[in-house]
């Protein structure tokens, strides 16, 4: 209950603030078990972005996480976006779980620019993400 009011409350600061708001909703995100696994997720290639179409009771929603290449064997992770109706049920944790995957098991490495990504690998300290990760 207090970290919804905690959300809500930096909701409506991000746009004051000059904060992306991508970033600032994204903080809950873990702490429920997801309703989605890795098979939701899709790989859209040519638009640099994996994604998860979310429907629930009539809603209907994307979440979905962007990277762009600093060069061919090297990614950005820049951003991670959950719909608030869809937000505290893990998706955002299987995306990056998924994405992190995606990219090691091609032997890239990976930069994540995204501060939920950053949060991300610090609490899932992987010896095979900290092989491929730069920060």
């Amino acid at each position: 209950m207090i970290l919804r009011r905690f959300i809500r409350v930096a909701q409506s600061v991000v746009p004051r603030s000059g904060l992306l708001q991508t970033e600032t909703c994204l903080c809950s995100t873990m702490s429920k078990k997801p309703g989605v696994s890795a098979k939701d997720v899709v790989h859209d290639s040519e638009n640099n972005e994996f994604y998860i179409q979310l429907n629930e009771g009539g809603i209907e929603g994307k979440a979905y996480l962007q990277y762009s290449f600093i060069k061919p064997d090297y990614v950005d992770l820049q951003h991670t976006v959950v719909p608030a109706e869809f937000q505290n049920r893990g998706i955002a944790k299987v995306l990056a779980q998924t994405v992190f995957d995606h990219f090691v098991s091609k032997g890239m490495s990976i930069r994540p620019t995204c501060s939920y990504l950053q949060k991300f690998y610090n609490d899932n300290p992987l010896p095979e993400y900290q092989a491929k990760v730069r920060l």
